[in-house]
């Protein structure tokens, strides 16, 4: 856990950083585009990301406190790219199949791409059904869900 003095840091850090709105397509083409410059520069025979994604919480003053880009972060399910793969989803999980792609991309490629300094704001975050619907206070009816597939 992050101590509150580099909490502090983060959320000056975030208060002083431009702020660049992008298009979904815009945002995807900017992700492809760090994925694929990550792969060109590995040595031949070192890992390539093929999964990049976007920090997954609205919260910039956390997302400053870590590293611009990481390897081997989680990647959301909300937006995400991926290059040619033979990875997939697992159909059998009904919740937290991301998790699940995020670790299969690691396990096959070696690395991933999160970019901790895009954020996405979206709408269903706020929306009622999805994964939220099946949570409750003590995380019962989400376990029984991971384990009924």
């Amino acid at each position: 856990m992050a101590k509150s003095r580099d909490l502090f840091a983060g959320n000056d850090a975030a208060r002083a950083a431009q702020r660049i709105r992008l298009s979904p397509v815009g945002a995807a083409r900017f992700l492809v585009a760090k994925m694929r410059a990550a792969a060109h520069t590995a040595e031949k025979g070192a890992p390539a990301p093929r999964l990049a994604g976007v920090y997954p919480l609205g919260n910039l003053g956390q997302a400053f406190c870590t590293k611009p880009v990481t390897p081997d972060s989680f990647i959301l399910g909300d937006f995400f790219v991926a290059d040619p793969s033979p990875v997939r989803f697992d159909t059998r999980f009904q919740l937290k199949e991301d998790y699940d792609y995020t670790c299969a991309h690691l396990a096959r490629h070696g690395m991933v791409l999160r970019c901790n300094r895009m954020i996405v704001h979206a709408i269903h975050e706020r929306n009622a059904g999805g994964a939220c619907s099946v949570r409750d206070s003590s995380g019962d009816r989400e376990r029984r869900m991971l384990c009924a597939g």
